[in-house]
């Protein structure tokens, strides 16, 4: 499966997830200016942050989550390729 097509796949059972919840459960960004801040996490919700192929993006946004994000209620995984 093309790496698009996963993304596309994670998107329709998103949307599904969220109308069987009835509140947005997912949202996706393409830089990471348009991250939610940490401090707009709300720290009574359990948030999974996935920061995939973002090694040419600027640091700063992502970096706070490893420095606050756990305060946020925020796990994260930071994927790269070599």
């Amino acid at each position: 499966m093309k790496q698009q097509d996963c993304y596309q796949f994670l998107r329709d059972w998103a949307a599904a997830l969220g109308e069987v919840a009835g509140k947005e459960v997912t949202s996706f960004h393409s830089n990471s200016d348009d991250i939610i801040s940490v401090e707009d996490l709300d720290s009574k919700e359990h948030h999974i942050m996935i920061f995939d192929d973002v090694m040419l993006e600027k640091q700063g946004p992502i970096e706070t989550y490893f420095s606050r994000g756990r305060h946020g209620g925020a796990d994260f995984y930071y994927l790269s390729q070599n």
